[in-house]
């Protein structure tokens, strides 16, 4: 048996002289969450409560062989909530946020009603673990929504990866949506081979800052992304890594600075 695992640790940094050094964390406490089959967590996040928020996919549970989970858990760890979402096909939670009413949304992807290809899922869920709404958008090929966040204007920012629209096998999917999760317009980025989108978020100028993996434009092995958009999604610029291997930028922020800062794995 595989267990969602939450562990939350404390770290104290420690200046010596003119050197900065940092102490090993220290382990407060950690939690397993699961059943007879595997259960994944995918991302987490504390709560106002002081409490904490997960999101991920368990085939312990629900209606299918995978279905999108979220766990609301006290400040220590133990479980107030769960809720399974998904019908009879392989459906996965991605990102869980909070909404500016106290209530949460997550991104992932549906096997749609036991669809064999995925489409991109946003649902809205209030503060006691019930469904709002939810809703999916896609084509006639597979999408899979890999981050989301709330915006500015109450709707949502959504990306990940489309084979039904763009240039390529897969293309980056920006999805924009009105706070009731009514799709308002898309965007693809990419060439002939499979893009990646891995993260998004609003920028101060009410842009948006995308990071991904880019493969095409001779970049096969697969290079670190950046592409900076303006509020209707339209490319502003865009800036790649080419190095030997692969590279993927998993996150991003923008810093005090309105620059960014990015983190991924390289095989540098």
């Amino acid at each position: 048996m595989k267990s969602l695992l939450l562990f939350v640790a404390l770290c104290a940094a420690i200046a010596a002289t003119s050197t900065l050094s940092f102490a090993q964390p220290d382990s407060l406490w950690s939690r397993p969450y699961g059943g007879a089959s595997q259960d994944y967590a995918t991302h987490v996040i504390q709560d106002a409560d002081g409490g904490y928020v997960v999101s991920g996919w368990t085939a312990s549970y629900g209606a299918g062989s995978w279905d999108a989970w979220m766990i609301k858990t006290n400040a220590v760890g133990d479980t107030s909530w769960c809720r399974t979402f998904g019908g009879t096909g392989e459906d996965v939670a991605n990102c869980v946020g909070r909404t500016t009413d106290g209530g949460y949304f997550l991104v992932g992807y549906f096997y749609y009603l036991g669809a064999t290809l995925g489409q991109f899922w946003l649902a809205k869920i209030d503060a006691d673990g019930n469904t709002l709404w939810s809703r999916t958008y896609g084509g006639w090929s597979s999408e899979y929504a890999l981050w989301g966040q709330q915006t500015a204007d109450g709707g949502y920012i959504l990306v990940g990866a489309t084979s039904s629209y763009g240039a390529g096998g897969s293309d980056i999917w920006l999805l924009k949506t009105n706070a009731s999760g009514d799709s308002l317009w898309s965007r693809t980025f990419g060439g002939s081979l499979n893009e990646n989108g891995w993260c998004v978020v609003q920028t101060t100028d009410g842009g948006y800052i995308i990071s991904g993996t880019l493969r095409s434009f001779g970049h096969s092995d697969g290079d670190f992304w950046l592409i900076k958009t303006d509020a209707a999604g339209n490319q502003v610029w865009e800036r790649s890594w080419n190095n030997a291997g692969l590279n993927v930028s998993y996150a991003v922020v923008q810093a005090r600075d309105s620059g960014y800062v990015f983190t991924g794995i390289s095989n540098w």
